[in-house]
């Protein structure tokens, strides 16, 4: 994450929400989320992408100012109730799914229906278990009855859903979309800053400013944008998110059309995104929320102001403040994600 330009007074959080979802680097002590079946989960297998091409459209993309794309999205209709496989335990059942797209340096998907009952969580993790996301529970469930996940490292990836008992047969899950990453974000583009951007690990002052910035994912969950938490005048702590016009105005006409507007059901908020060290390599932990309602936009300022779906209540989240009272300040700061990197 880097430090360029403007002010913001903040507001840290105190409370604890499980809407937010944990991804897990070589965390060995989360191998306990993954439950032990008798039986090997069915594999989907992608088609490969045409890489030529998708540079080809990427070159363009640049010229015309669009956020970064890295990944291909794959149209599919995997549904819990038609892919998989069942197994079952005392405790509930459980249902698992893989999915390999080769080559890929990540993977992140789109479920178009989504609804976890109280008790049920899902996880996913990838085919060595160095990289675990999750457990996504019941506070997940939005008004549009959708996820979107954050992106798991490798090519393969596998989801499993624990079910109990008591609420059988209540789970909706159907995954529409599979992004095949086929630019390593992973590597977290050190040392590919301009001079004047700074690794805000490097400044242990701004770390709590720091802390109301996220990584979004977007675009149909292919391409990557920054942007602030922003608290109210009514400091009731409403999660807004500011951030920038061009990171919804994906035909780059300067126009909002009506599908442009709701995809920010689909974004990812990705928070704690940090270097453990300065100038180090990437964070081993940090969360997501799923889904955003659009509220305003305007093209002249690059402004656009969205609602998370959930209240991001982790104890690490910040809010940031703004003030309109006409007095210069004698300097500035702004805090965003560089190229969509640390």
């Amino acid at each position: 994450m880097k430090i360029i330009l403007f002010s913001l007074g903040l507001i840290l959080t105190g409370f604890y929400s499980n809407a937010q979802v944990i991804s897990r680097h070589n965390d060995r002590n989360a191998l306990k989320l993954i439950r032990k079946t008798n039986k090997k989960a069915p594999v989907t297998k992608l088609k490969g992408i045409d890489i030529v091409n998708i540079l080809k459209e990427d070159s363009i993309d640049r010229v015309k100012g669009l956020p970064k794309r890295f990944g291909k999205s794959n149209n599919v209709n995997l549904d819990i109730d038609k892919n998989g496989i069942w197994t079952s335990d005392e405790l509930g059942r459980v249902w698992e799914l893989s999915i390999h797209s080769k080559g890929a340096h990540s993977l992140n998907l789109i479920f178009d229906k989504f609804k976890l009952p109280t008790g049920a969580s899902l996880i996913i993790y990838n085919e060595d278990t160095s990289f675990i996301l999750g457990p996504i529970t019941h506070e997940a469930n939005n008004k549009y009855n959708r996820y979107s996940t954050d992106l798991i490292k490798g090519d393969f990836a596998t989801i499993q859903l624990f079910e109990p008992w008591n609420q059988k047969g209540k789970t909706k899950l159907s995954v529409s979309n599979i992004i095949h990453g086929y630019v390593n974000i992973f590597s977290g583009g050190f040392g590919q800053s301009e001079s004047c951007n700074n690794d805000i690990a490097c400044h242990n002052d701004w770390e709590i400013e720091s802390q109301a910035i996220a990584l979004v994912i977007l675009d149909n969950g292919t391409r990557l944008c920054s942007g602030s938490l922003v608290n109210t005048g009514c400091n009731d702590f409403q999660p807004y998110f500011l951030t920038a016009f061009h990171c919804l105005d994906s035909w780059a006409d300067g126009n909002l059309s009506l599908a442009e507007r709701n995809d920010t059901q689909n974004w990812v908020f990705r928070y704690n995104y940090t270097s453990p060290s300065c100038n180090g390599p990437d964070g081993v932990q940090y969360v997501s929320y799923s889904g955003a309602d659009f509220i305003s936009a305007w093209a002249e300022t690059d402004f656009a102001l969205v609602e998370l779906s959930n209240q991001p209540n982790h104890q690490e989240v910040a809010y940031a403040g703004w003030e309109r009272d006409g007095v210069n300040p004698t300097s500035s700061v702004g805090i965003h994600h560089h190229k969509e990197m640390l």
